[in-house]
């Protein structure tokens, strides 16, 4: 019975723990402006509204803080995980670095991060999670950018991976290198809404 059980939570979870593939400058913009905006919640006009993504896409940036364990299932911010990140220096990349190994365990437990090629990681995520080969591009990009900002040690394939910009980010940028910090400052330069004392940290 419990062995039913088990695969039963695993079968109906699974999606929701499945290694993300967004691009690692919506990642990014979403660092940058939990250090700028205090947010309860985040939905699919949140993550629109400060440009993270388009609307089209809200759906997959929710799921990658799922899996980060960032937010809940309904899209309110899991304090105890978010507070830690808007830290500075060492302390910022230490709470990355438990959520990182927390969020990445089976990756961790399976693979030497420090060592694996390219190739190696590739294969893990397409055979463990059923991904495609673009997918499993992008879910290891993502994951070398998270692990160089937190300053985990990771090995030279993936020292190289975090140096692609993924072609969602190149088409959604059409080209241009704008970092993810400029472009929060433009989207709060040019929102409609006016920003309250209330939403800043």
């Amino acid at each position: 019975m419990l062995l039913i059980q088990y695969y039963y939570m695993k079968t109906i979870t699974g999606s929701k723990l499945k290694p993300p593939y967004i691009p690692k400058g919506w990642m990014g913009t979403f660092l940058q402006l939990i250090r700028t905006v205090k947010l309860t919640q985040i939905d699919s006009k949140t993550i629109a509204q400060y440009k993270i993504a388009d609307a089209a896409n809200a759906s997959k940036v929710t799921r990658a803080l799922r899996f980060l364990n960032l937010i809940d299932n309904e899209g309110k911010i899991i304090e105890e995980k978010m507070n830690p990140l808007r830290l500075l220096g060492d302390d910022y990349k230490t709470s990355l670095r438990k959520i990182i190994e927390n969020s990445y365990s089976e990756l961790f437990a399976k693979l030497d991060i420090e060592k694996v090629r390219q190739v190696d990681i590739l294969n893990f995520l397409i055979a463990e999670y059923n991904y495609s080969e673009f997918q499993a591009k992008q879910a290891t990009i993502l994951f070398s950018y998270l692990c160089n900002e937190a300053n985990i040690p990771i090995s030279p394939d993936l020292v190289e991976m975090n140096k692609v910009v993924p072609y969602k980010l190149q088409a959604n940028n059409r080209g241009t290198k704008e970092k993810p910090k400029e472009r929060l400052e433009k989207t709060f330069a040019s929102t409609d809404k006016t920003i309250s004392s209330n939403d800043y940290i």
